[in-house]
């Protein structure tokens, strides 16, 4: 986005370099935030409804359990009268009819209950169709997949609880059917005391039986609503983490758009212009100049005159016409190339000429303080003179 420095600027260590455009990031962030903020609508609606399911089942349970309870006692009532044998007629058609007035309203309330269900359950079904074709179209969406097994789930239990509830109305219907049956036989026909204590014990023990399954089934299903409630809640919270993970990251990653320097120097190269994509290459070289190094090659007709710790000058292509002061610091003992060179053009014949091969040696020459003119290569090669001591 912005280059802070030049080719030739001093640098500390700490300096800005040249920062990078962050509205890519910005705007990713602004996604990610809004995309949680979504996510948090949702894990509280999903959330709710499953609070919501958990509630509607121990209503349910609670309404079956005192149905099964009035079941329980009103066969109960009715062994016992049976048993006793000593109602009238008229008192025992009294007894029948409020045993029919008894067990419609039992019919009624399980088949409300089952009435105010089904759209619990038609929803869980839409939803479940719903996440499903969302999985199917997206296989590889780890959200999606994770939803439509919640959904399919919700509405394994939702099935069961519908269930338990169609059990529940078939059978208190089935009891208001054979309790309006005897009432309306009491009333033409009277009733048979034998088959009446038979017909009672068995209807007990039928209640008793219905009894146990329903406390079963009421358990299962409560501890499977409270079970949907913490897998939903669990699911969600790790979703949360994720993006506000995700969101951490880029926010990390944005405060890092000031490019610095680790090193105090000089920068001898900047490969980026603002606005150019910067692709990870170097972008700007900064230089350690304080310890920096000349090397040069010098004649064999020189080399006597120089030695480990002689006091030198330097100029170097990229010092220009100012002088480099130095002190030499290392002398090839052997040369490093050769020139041939004519000897005296006075003795050359027309028809050949005599050469000589004159040897150079490298020499290294350790810069005093190359900041001030030099702004270049860490090796550098150029002429050599002897500085006046």
């Amino acid at each position: 986005k912005d280059v802070f420095v030049k080719v030739g600027d001093e640098v500390q260590a700490g300096d800005p370099l040249f920062t990078i455009d962050t509205s890519e990031a910005e705007y990713d962030i602004a996604m990610k935030q809004q995309q949680l903020e979504m996510q948090n609508e949702q894990n509280a609606m999903a959330e709710a409804s499953a609070q919501r399911d958990l509630e509607i089942t121990l209503a349910t349970n609670q309404i079956d359990a005192a149905a099964e309870q009035r079941a329980l006692e009103s066969a109960a009532d009715t062994t016992n009268h049976a048993l006793l044998g000593t109602l009238n007629s008229e008192q025992y058609t009294v007894y029948l009819r409020q045993k029919a007035a008894d067990a419609k309203t039992a019919a009624d309330t399980a088949a409300a209950a089952l009435t105010a269900y089904q759209s619990t359950y038609n929803e869980k079904k839409s939803l479940a169709d719903a996440a499903a074709l969302k999985a199917q179209t997206n296989p590889d969406d780890k959200d999606a997949l994770n939803a439509n097994a919640e959904a399919q789930q919700a509405l394994t239990n939702a099935a069961a609880q519908l269930s338990s509830l169609q059990e529940a109305a078939t059978n208190t219907k089935a009891a208001y059917d054979t309790a309006q049956s005897e009432y309306e036989s009491a009333l033409t026909n009277g009733s048979s005391q034998d088959g009446t204590i038979q017909s009672a014990y068995e209807a007990q023990l039928s209640a008793v039986d219905s009894s146990q399954k329903g406390t079963m089934s009421r358990e299962q299903a409560e501890q499977a609503a409270r079970d949907n409630l913490r897998k939903t809640q669990l699911s969600n919270e790790q979703a949360l983490m994720e993006t506000q993970n995700d969101i951490k990251q880029s926010q990390e990653k944005l405060a890092k758009n000031t490019v610095t320097t680790d090193v105090s120097g000089v920068v001898t190269s900047v490969n980026v212009l603002p606005g150019q994509n910067y692709t990870g290459t170097s972008a700007v070289i900064v230089q350690d100049v304080s310890t920096m190094k000349a090397s040069v090659d010098v004649d064999e007709a020189q080399i006597a005159d120089i030695a480990v710790g002689t006091k030198v000058r330097v100029t170097t292509d990229a010092s220009g016409d100012t002088p480099l002061d130095g002190e030499v610091c290392f002398v090839s003992p052997v040369p490093v190339g050769t020139d041939e060179s004519s000897a005296d053009p006075g003795q050359q014949t027309s028809s050949s000429a005599s050469t000589h091969k004159r040897a150079s040696y490298r020499v290294d020459i350790q810069l005093d303080d190359p900041r001030h003119g030099l702004r270049g290569r860490r090796l550098l090669r150029g002429g050599l003179r002897r500085r006046p001591e």
